[in-house]
């Protein structure tokens, strides 16, 4: 058996020792895809449903004086559904790799008012997801 061939099928006979076969890197594999998917999937899954009956958008005056969200994360899990069309829009006509999710909205509120391309639908969302990524960066002032 050539020394290749062995090595493929997981054992070094020049030295006689194990070593990494195809079931060890296919499993490898596989994790790395479950975790850019997780990843992918972070920002789309709602992540605070909120109390029946609350208004996703309640908002009130933060320690610094600014308006926030009292439930930044069941806003944020609304304006994806609200605002769905302009986030695509936004992510489209600038070329965002990521959907947009709680680590990464800067550049969706720095955008979205500048959105050229679209219908006036997607445009009038984009300028709305900015002004509602300002309130809720508002939200977090220690990060």
């Amino acid at each position: 058996m050539s020394r290749l061939k062995s090595f493929y099928q997981g054992k070094d006979k020049a030295e006689g020792k194990q070593t990494l076969g195809k079931p060890f890197w296919i499993t490898i594999s596989v994790l790395v895809v479950l975790a850019l998917v997780f990843f992918y999937l972070a920002g789309r899954i709602p992540t605070s449903p909120g109390a029946p009956g609350q208004d996703p958008y309640a908002q009130t005056i933060g320690p610094q004086g600014k308006r926030v969200f009292v439930d930044p994360d069941f806003a944020f899990s609304q304006a994806l559904i609200d605002y769905a069309e302009g986030f695509a829009a936004i992510r489209r006509e600038f070329k965002l790799i990521l959907p947009i999710n709680k680590y990464n909205f800067q550049n969706y509120m720095i955008y979205g008012w500048q959105l050229t391309t679209g219908s006036d639908e997607e445009k009038r969302q984009a300028g709305e997801i900015s002004k509602f990524l300002d309130i809720y960066e508002n939200s977090f002032p220690d990060e």
